[in-house]
């Protein structure tokens, strides 16, 4: 059978350099039609075109060659599984469509740097693929490449069981590509509502560390029986430093020996402390009547401030996770927020601008004609109250198309701390002024325990970042907010819901299932007006009751990074608030109104800072 891909390109042409060869694929769902762009170098200028593919011409291997499609199903998850072609058919059907990388007559498994067995199944692969299978602590979200893939598995594992938004496979030869991993990628994608970005990737590893787009692209790097030959061991350690994200995981699914070639585990380990990069740890070990083998997992030892940084006396190097730097954050206020999650700034919003907030703020309430998306909440306590003005609302929520309250997430000296923490390209997400009220005696005007991340359908969390800022004094008898500091570190979003207090709760007023407050080490934070915090969206925080006769205001927006990716909620901790969004959506457009969440912030979102995203 022949490929289409809308253009022709003769395997013979391709080299190794990993620029040679490359097609990316991006599946999003529009009016049911799945549409793909395709790059390859252009040989004479080595500049990168685009191209036309569409998601249906990834190759398929149906031919009276290729008829076995085989099932590979999670060990203690039976229910989850991946597809793909028999290799043996697959390698006959390869020699007869002229794609073995090696002469059709030699029979060895693999030619050092010329072919890498990626024709064959290999143990290893099918472990990584299984455990991934089995695994149910993986975000959705996340940005994944399989280094060496030749069927794929592990990657195909992550498509199907974790909902990443970017797989990339890479392997040492175009023809393994062509034959088996885009044909096993077409066969998994099938039943899929919302396929991932695609990348196809051919060449060395050594060609791939020096592709400056994927410096820090990934989030999840997969390889398995890549570290037989420890001369390709300075290769694979280059490439995974250059691919993975500052709080990225490499995980190496590899035989514990290989006899005969050279390579083992306690090498590769070996090698890895000698460089001192990576720290490595045993995911699982299977011990086999024929050889062990293991699943190592690596992490990143984490970027240090440099010794003549000025440090805080007596505070030890701390790992560097959670912020860019480079701007207004001294290295201490840099350290306090990564150890903490959040950092306040004292004096940050000048007091013209929060004498213009709380004026525009009241003219609102004053029935003052509003903007475009502008939604005005009520505390459910005041819902019967017949009074009007500021006494009756709570909060103004989404003021992206008001000129005057969105100058605060257009502040400069706002904007300076927040790309400190997630970079340059920064767009306002998601934006609330709160007038919280004085408590009636229902203490509806707490907010529980919870996570911001839980509201947002984008990641990843390191680049999200809100600022709240004072407009009024905040005391803890006003309701200041309280929060968890570290609470940030354990990177889980946790399950959420409406909190069984009794009485009144506001709309989506949603806490952290089953916490207890009492259990927690909280720092209450009072903050005079102009006063800013900015805090991660996986920090533990809330608020209390307002306890005095006046009212408690503030301001915030939520910031990302221009490059973080929208996720699937579908199934996760996120579903309910997903669902709750989508029955307003209804209740204000009509029953019959199809606005996803994730559309839903896409008409929140504006670009603030740098360079713009379609977000």
């Amino acid at each position: 059978m022949a490929f289409s891909f809308n253009f022709q390109i003769d395997p013979k042409d391709i080299g190794n350099d990993i620029e040679s060869f490359k097609i990316s694929t991006s599946c999003e769902n529009q009016a049911n039609k799945s549409k793909s762009t395709g790059l390859i170098s252009d040989k004479s200028s080595g500049q990168l075109k685009e191209l036309s593919l569409e998601l249906d011409e990834l190759p398929v291997c149906e031919d009276d060659v290729v008829t076995s499609v085989q099932l590979l199903k999670g060990s203690t998850n039976p229910n989850a599984s991946v597809s793909y072609y028999c290799p043996e058919e697959v390698s006959l059907w390869a020699k007869a469509n002229d794609l073995m990388p090696i002469d059709s007559e030699q029979s060895t498994d693999l030619v050092s740097g010329v072919y890498e067995g990626g024709l064959q199944l290999w143990e290893c692969s099918e472990d990584l693929a299984k455990w991934l299978l089995d695994k149910a602590e993986l975000q959705p979200g996340l940005r994944v490449m399989e280094l060496g893939c030749g069927a794929g598995l592990p990657g195909l594992s992550c498509l199907r069981r974790h909902r990443p938004v970017k797989v990339a496979f890479q392997d040492f030869n175009p023809e393994v590509l062509r034959a088996w991993t885009m044909p096993n990628c077409r066969l998994n994608l099938a039943d899929l509502a919302r396929p991932p970005q695609l990348e196809f990737l051919a060449g060395s590893w050594a060609g791939l560390a020096a592709w400056e787009a994927a410096r820090g692209a990934f989030d999840l790097v997969l390889t398995a029986e890549t570290i037989y030959n420890p001369d390709y061991y300075q290769q694979l350690h280059d490439a995974l430093s250059h691919l993975l994200a500052p709080d990225g995981v490499a995980l190496v699914a590899a035989k514990v020996s290989y006899f005969g070639v050279g390579g083992s585990e306690s090498l590769f380990c070996d090698f890895l402390d000698r460089r001192g990069q990576f720290s490595h740890s045993t995911a699982m070990r299977t011990e086999s009547a024929a050889l062990a083998r293991v699943i190592l997992e690596l992490r990143r030892r984490r970027e240090r401030l440099h010794r003549n940084e000025l440090q805080p006396a007596g505070m030890a190097e701390t790992p560097l996770r959670y912020s860019v730097g480079g701007g207004q954050l001294s290295p201490s206020d840099r350290l306090f927020y990564e150890k903490n999650g959040f950092i306040v700034v004292k004096g940050l919003v000048p007091e013209h601008c929060v004498r213009d907030y709380i004026a525009r703020f009241q003219e609102i309430c004053a029935g003052a004609q509003r903007p475009p998306g502008l939604t005005v909440m009520r505390d459910v306590s005041a819902l019967d109250d017949s009074g009007g003005g500021e006494r009756a609302v709570y909060k103004l929520q989404d003021f992206q198309n008001d000129d005057r309250l969105f100058a605060y997430c257009q502040l400069p000296q706002v904007l300076d701390y927040v790309v400190d923490i997630i970079g340059p390209d920064v767009a306002a997400m998601h934006t609330m002024l709160i007038s919280k009220p004085p408590d009636r005696g229902t203490l509806s005007s707490r907010h529980p325990l919870h996570q911001d991340l839980y509201y947002f359908p984008f990641r990843p969390a390191d680049r999200v970042v809100c600022a709240w800022t004072a407009l009024e004094p905040v005391t803890r008898a006003n309701g200041c907010l309280v929060a968890v500091p570290g609470s940030h570190l354990d990177g889980r979003l946790l399950p959420h819901d409406y909190p069984n207090w009794g009485g009144k709760v506001n709309k989506a007023f949603h806490g952290i299932v089953d916490l207890d407050p009492g259990s927690l080490p909280l720092t209450y934070l009072e903050m005079s007006a102009g006063d800013t915090v900015l805090f991660h969206p996986l920090l533990i925080h809330g608020s209390g009751a307002n306890r005095t006769e006046g009212y408690r205001k503030a301001i915030s927006c939520h910031y990302a990074s221009a490059h973080v990716e929208y996720i699937d909620v579908t199934g996760t901790h996120q579903q309910k608030i997903a669902d709750e969004v989508d029955e307003i959506v209804r209740q204000r457009l009509g029953p019959d109104a199809k606005l996803s969440y994730e559309d839903v912030w896409r008409l929140r979102a504006r670009h603030v800072r740098g360079r713009e995203a379609k977000l």
